[in-house]
């Protein structure tokens, strides 16, 4: 937000504070963050203080804003603001005080919330108000959130106004009236006669209202519609009349036509045609869908006029709205009306027109080749048939993911129209479209891509069903996965996992057999596949008294050349699978059967599993005073120790480095959690003690050293803490430049200083803005600051709680300094399974190009 607060139209200044706050947070995450602290001061302020009605409307503002504009973590439970909305709605003498009041108790309150009966009495007064503005208040209030705790209080006073003399407050009452007749219908009969005579109102607003609620009276109101589309359809032309003839065919699509609106339809439609008036097309053809075929067939005998020829001119138009609105027409037309399927029926469109509407099924748009493909099997379902198998005998083959994604779903569409109500038709026609789609022909099981648009039609395809469709449906594709010699693609197989995992325990194949099937195939398949089918596997080992050993073995056996995810999921499995208590446990907390929240509930117990297994007095790395195995961040788990550490020695002198003058030998940068960056390897200045310059590593400290596989990652055990900590540890820090110095692969830098590296590295990212570089790699934050280690470049490593952008989750700053002043600026960012999303900055296209692949390459 680039404009200045008089210009920006914010409420108050708090108001332009945050939403400036929010539009230039650095991700939706941060935003998040910024937004939900603001909730819990608005909160704070609500409940302690005492607040005016103006500054209650702007605290009311501002915690509307945040519920929505929050993206992630929604704001929770807002009810407390409630009585403060109530007493606005009350109190507030400006009609923009009350409406803030009325909307945040319709987008808060809940129905049956305690505070309902004030705001009926609040209702109740505005309603009975002389002033128009606070009656319109209240009627927009009525038709926002109507409740059936209202009625008794207002319906004698929405009578009246459906009279009153100002056309917003009757079309407000007859809408009132239609909202609150969802709760009581009888409702209506009261009003019946007045519904009639605004049906004639001289002012459109009021008689399209009118006409909105006469949906609701299908006796009495029909003959009345059907004779206004009459009178209407005589008064001379203008957007006027065009509006009302609309309101009138919406109204028609409901309460049916006479014997005189019939022909009147068809004449609209003629004139509507050229130039076509899209919308008046659109409500004729859906007042013919209700009207019957015998019906139809004597209106075009009648009157000569074919509905179908009068629109004929939108198929040869290049617009896809066009296009639309032809094939959607059509639809609303029985085939035997234009298509000449009937002996006595002769064809509306010609050769070349029925070809341009086959061309449509190969339309870039997935609405139109849908709405054609029911158009086309309407007519004949041999015609679909024969497109399904035409498409099968193509599948192409060696195109991009894309065009697999976009293939498959046209197949699906043409399969969900053949198979319609038909579960067990529909599994099987996807068991033989998979066998196609990724039969041996397409390659290896491993290097076939998910096509996630099939994943998610056929899941969304199934829950459609009802719920014995669903099982029949779901045992048929799960079937195959026990008969060995069955090839399943890894697509169909990311959906047989969701699907064994959402209706374990209610299908008839046996769960051991269902184990053994998908452990018999997870080497196969890709790491995504392999993720769900163990996950898969996991929810159905629920369902067994015993895992076969089998499925034990080959998941073990999998896990010995599988990748650190997969590893991890494998040990799960074996660790967790023999636990029925624990996985029943896992099943009853899951907000669902599906797949993803079953993973969050497994989450979730190994979150509470970690925690409870670390003890009080275990040994921990620990920012403040233990070793730091690693430069980056500590270390988030308890230490591995299975020895008390030995007792730190008494400081000896420096064999190799005596106080002196000072050195000019080289030192480089590295940060460490404790600073915001330190020299891992530094000579004496000569200015310190000789205890102070000689401290020593403990035997501990050498073996953690020694684990980790280098000496680089041996961090200080001790700080000081007299007021001269900061200076206490750069000597500590120099004395042991004897134990690394032989091991250092850093470059000479005597002009370095630890106090200026944050600006260092965050002008360097600003100046590079435009050569910008992202990845993700599966190496943990040691292992990729080891590897830039190897371009024996300087590298300064700003730790992940040190600024600059300290504020962003997780993330490491590393600023590779090249010759010639060429460098390059990396923020690491961490992921949960030991990954790395990584983003790089270098103008220089040499430098920039080696870290690219060596980042690749992990």
């Amino acid at each position: 937000m680039d404009v200045p607060f008089l210009s920006s139209g914010a409420m108050s200044r708090s108001h332009y504070a945050l939403v400036r706050k929010v539009e230039t947070a650095q991700s939706s995450q941060a935003a998040d963050a910024v937004i939900h602290d603001e909730a819990e001061a608005i909160r704070g302020r609500l409940l302690r203080a005492q607040l005016s009605l103006k500054q209650c409307k702007e605290e009311l503002i501002l915690l509307m804003y945040c519920a929505m504009t929050v993206v992630h973590l929604p704001l929770g439970d807002m009810t407390f603001a409630i009585p403060h909305a109530v007493n606005l709605a009350e109190g507030g003498q400006a009609i923009h005080d009350k409406r803030i009041g009325y909307l945040f108790c319709s987008e808060i309150m809940p129905p049956n919330h305690e505070l309902q009966l004030m705001l009926v009495n609040t209702l109740r007064k505005d309603l009975e108000s002389t002033h128009i503005p606070r009656i319109c208040l209240a009627l927009d209030a009525l038709i926002q959130s109507p409740t059936e705790a209202v009625i008794p209080a207002v319906q004698t006073r929405l009578q009246d106004l459906l009279s009153h003399n100002s056309i917003h407050v009757r079309r407000r009452a007859l809408l009132a009236f239609r909202a609150l007749s969802s709760h009581e219908p009888e409702l209506l009969s009261r009003i019946e006669g007045k519904v009639l005579k605004r049906l004639k109102d001289p002012e459109p607003l009021v008689s399209h209202a009118a006409l909105v609620l006469s949906t609701k009276f299908t006796d009495s109101c029909s003959v009345a519609v059907n004779n206004l589309l009459v009178s209407t359809w005589g008064l001379t032309d203008n957007n006027a009349k065009r509006q009302k003839l609309l309101k009138i065919l919406q109204a028609l699509c409901g309460l049916g036509t006479s014997v005189n609106s019939g022909p009147i339809v068809f004449d609209i439609i003629q004139y509507c045609s050229e130039p076509p008036i899209r919308p008046l097309i659109r409500a004729c053809f859906l007042v013919l869908k209700s009207i019957p075929v015998d019906t139809l067939h004597q209106l075009q005998r009648d009157t000569s006029i074919s509905p179908v020829a009068c629109i004929r001119n939108l198929l040869s138009s290049h617009e896809p709205d066009d296009q639309y609105l032809f094939v959607v027409c059509l639809s609303c037309i029985d085939p035997s009306l234009w298509a000449g399927t009937l002996p006595d029926a002769t064809a509306v469109l010609e050769e070349w027109e029925v070809e341009q509407v086959m061309r449509l099924l190969n339309s870039p748009d997935n609405l139109i080749r849908k709405t054609t493909l029911e158009v086309l099997y309407g007519v004949d379902p041999a015609i679909i048939d024969s497109y399904h198998t035409q498409m099968v005998q193509n599948v192409p083959e060696g195109v991009s993911v894309k065009v697999n994604n976009e293939y498959l779903s046209r197949l699906l569409d043409v399969g969900e129209l053949q198979c319609k109500d038909d579960p067990e038709l529909y599994a099987s026609h996807l068991k033989g479209l998979f066998a196609i789609v990724e039969g041996p022909a397409q390659g290896k099981l491993g290097d076939l891509p998910v096509l996630e648009n099939g994943v998610e039609r056929i899941l969304l395809r199934i829950r459609e069903m009802g719920s014995s469709a669903r099982v029949a449906c779901v045992t048929t594709l799960i079937v195959p996965v026990t008969e060995i010699d069955v090839r399943i693609g890894p697509t169909l197989m990311v959906v047989i996992s969701a699907l064994a995992c959402e209706y374990a325990g209610k299908i008839s194949v046996p769960p051991p057999e269902v184990l053994s099937g998908m452990a018999g195939r997870l080497s196969s398949y890709a790491a995504t596949v392999q993720d769900a089918s163990l996950l898969a596997m996991l929810r159905i080992s629920a369902e067994c008294d015993k895992v076969p050993q089998d499925v034990i073995d080959l998941v073990t056996n999998l896990s010995q050349f599988s990748g650190r995810h997969i590893r991890r999921r494998c040990d799960q499995f074996v660790t967790l699978s023999t636990q029925r208590r624990v996985l029943a446990d896992m099943v009853s907390q899951a907000p669902s059967s599906t797949l993803p929240d079953f993973l969050a509930a497994l989450t979730d117990h190994q979150s509470k599993s970690t925690s409870g297994t670390l003890q009080p007095n275990s040994p921990r790395i620990s920012h403040a005073a233990s070793p730091t195995l690693s430069p980056i961040r500590a270390a988030p788990f308890p230490s591995r120790l299975r020895y008390d550490a030995y007792a730190s020695p008494q400081p000896v002198p420096s064999l190799r480095h005596p106080a002196g003058p000072r050195s000019h030998s080289s030192r480089s940068m590295i940060s460490s959690p404790n600073s915001r960056s330190r020299s891992l390897s530094q000579p004496s200045d000569g200015r310190s003690s000789l205890d102070e310059l000689t401290r020593t590593v403990t035997p501990g400290e050498l073996t953690l050293a020694a684990a980790q596989g280098s000496l680089l990652t041996i961090s200080e055990t001790m700080r000081s803490t007299d007021a001269r900590s900061e200076a206490s540890e750069s000597r500590d820090l120099a004395s042991r430049v004897d134990l690394i110095s032989l091991d250092s692969p850093f470059i000479a830098d005597p002009d370095a200083v630890a106090g200026h590296l944050e600006p260092v590295f965050e002008d360097a990212w600003d100046s590079m803005e435009r050569s910008n570089v992202r990845g993700w790699c599966e190496a943990s934050l040691d292992s990729i600051v080891r590897l830039l280690q190897s371009l024996q470049h300087r590298l300064i490593v700003i730790a992940v709680d040190q600024p600059p952008f300290e504020d962003m989750a997780g993330e490491l700053k590393v600023l590779v300094q090249g010759d010639s002043d060429r460098n390059a600026a990396l923020r690491l960012r961490e992921g949960d399974d030991e990954s790395c999303l990584w983003r790089l900055r270098c103008e220089d296209m040499e430098l920039r190009t080696t870290i690219k692949r060596l980042l690749e390459d992990i």
